[in-house]
């Protein structure tokens, strides 16, 4: 498994991932996830068209959804009840901006926040959830599993929903491709990922194939039909048959993830399409790189970079017109963060054991490979299980670091030790693409002349030597005086 000339990655996401075949295998046959069917959609140049996106009510779900879900992640026997002091910033971003969206959402399904006091400073002022029980009567929730039948009614108008996965996709795609087009053009030509269609009126389209998976239909292939893949020769990614989805696939995710319902389960995979792919472009990316080789058995230092980089670009991806509403942004970032605080939650209990072995792995970027301290001692489903659960935790601590100048831009007293960092700026991710696809970068990736290049290439700032100070920073809330949070204490205060 190497980025040369005929490379085929597949990444596979699923908390729990399916053994891949060899790759000449994969290539050879099309592999269990071979393509059943190709669509494309694109961004005229002339007209700027883009097609129609989800339902309205979809990003008001979300928007529900992935708050309540931030509440069980962050642990403890009352997610029910919250301090804005508590909540991460992100989560605190997201409620500034869209929370009457989410108490709207909220009342749909008879439930509130009511106000419990707690403290003398408005910071640490507790929040509960409440069943209304008429006008002026209502039952403070009592367990946790309130939460999660809650978001199984929240979701539940997804299984009737319309959704555009493939088209939802391939903008999310050629967006990606963009960006990366923009940033990387001096050192890197990455034009293959915008293809020219000439039309009728001779006018240019990006283009960006993206595909469903095939369906087997059998129990042995459900955990395959799940997975995403991206193939850099074929300039495609595909991704699992949702339309078609049976019994077999929502039992899937209800076992790993405890999804309730097979809403809750569509919507994980529609925020999937935005908060995957630059993983999977990324992947692609190497391939046209060209010069990279990994190998290891599993890739490890390909993935290390794919997963490093993802919510890095994900952020300034999403800062382009995409026609949803503007606080969606908080949205998949705190989706993103929550499947990180997820990993890290195995990490500290199933799989406590293998830790080491990830810091290793992240702090060397990705030249340390645990592909042997993970197979040690594990059965070939707990090795593949780590490999899905490596990809998002390092992918949300690396919003945990920042360049030194980012820091120096908003004032070191507005980013207190073990506080929220700013979002990742474009320098930021430039840096990281450049350590990740530079020219020198050749040949084995392992070797020790391409060892001394990403370790002279990559600032101290931006290094994951300490992974429980990026975890600190990713889940602290802002500071007292931060103007979002006393915005959100404000509004609050009126509505609560």
């Amino acid at each position: 498994e190497c980025c040369s000339a005929r490379l085929v990655v597949v990444v596979a996401f699923a908390l729990a991932l399916p053994r891949r075949r060899g790759m000449a295998d994969v290539a050879a046959s099309g592999g269990p996830c071979a393509p059943s069917a190709s669509v494309v959609v694109g961004d005229s140049e002339e007209t700027g068209a883009r097609a129609s996106g989800p339902p309205p009510r979809l990003w008001n779900i979300a928007a529900t959804e992935v708050f309540l879900e931030h509440l069980l992640v962050r642990g403890g026997e009352r997610p029910f009840v919250f301090k804005t002091s508590g909540l991460a910033w992100w989560a605190v971003a997201l409620l500034d901006d869209a929370l009457d969206v989410v108490l709207a959402e909220l009342a749909i399904h008879g439930v509130s926040l009511r106000s419990i006091g707690g403290g003398a400073n408005a910071v640490d002022s507790a929040y509960c959830l409440q069943w209304s029980r008429g006008e002026d009567a209502a039952d403070e929730f009592t367990e946790a599993k309130e939460v999660r039948e809650l978001l199984a009614k929240i979701c539940a108008p997804l299984e009737t929903m319309e959704l555009d996965w493939i088209p939802s996709l391939t903008r999310t795609v050629a967006d990606i491709g963009e960006v990366l087009i923009d940033l990387l053009k001096p050192s890197l030509d990455l034009t293959p990922l915008r293809s020219v269609q000439e039309s009728n009126t001779a006018s240019k389209a990006i283009i960006s194939e993206v595909q469903h998976a095939v369906m087997f239909g059998e129990d042995w292939s459900t955990p395959y039909e799940v997975c995403w893949q991206a193939d850099g020769a074929g300039m495609t990614i595909t991704m699992p048959d949702l339309p078609n989805f049976a019994d077999r696939h929502f039992k899937y995710f209800g076992e790993r993830l405890r999804h309730l319902g097979r809403g809750h389960t569509l919507l994980y995979q529609y925020l999937g399409t935005f908060v995957i792919p630059c993983h999977e472009v990324l992947h692609i990316v190497q391939h046209l790189h060209g010069n990279l080789q990994d190998s290891d058995p599993r890739s490890y230092a390909m993935e290390h970079d794919a997963s490093r980089l993802n919510y890095v670009l994900m952020w300034q991806v999403l800062q382009r017109e995409h026609g949803h509403p503007q606080w969606c942004k908080w949205v998949l970032m705190l989706e993103g963060l929550n499947r990180c605080l997820v990993a890290q939650a195995m990490f500290e209990s199933k799989y406590a054991g293998k830790y080491e072995a990830y810091r290793r792995w992240a702090d060397s970027f990705g030249l340390d490979s645990p592909e042997v301290a993970f197979r040690e001692g594990s059965d070939d489903v707990d090795a593949l299980a780590l490999e899905g659960l490596v990809k998002w935790l390092v992918a949300g601590h690396a919003l945990g670091v920042c360049l030194d100048a980012d820091i120096a831009d908003v004032g070191e007293d507005s980013v207190p030790k073990d506080g929220p960092l700013p979002p990742p700026s474009v320098d930021h991710l430039l840096v990281l693409l450049l350590v990740a696809f530079g020219c020198e970068r050749d040949g084995d990736v392992y070797s020790p002349e391409n060892r001394a290049f990403v370790e002279g290439a990559l600032p101290k700032s931006l290094r994951l030597d300490d992974c429980a100070a990026a975890v600190q920073r990713l889940v602290a809330p802002p500071k007292d005086t931060d103007l979002r949070l006393r915005s959100l204490l404000c509004r609050l205060s009126a509505t609560a």
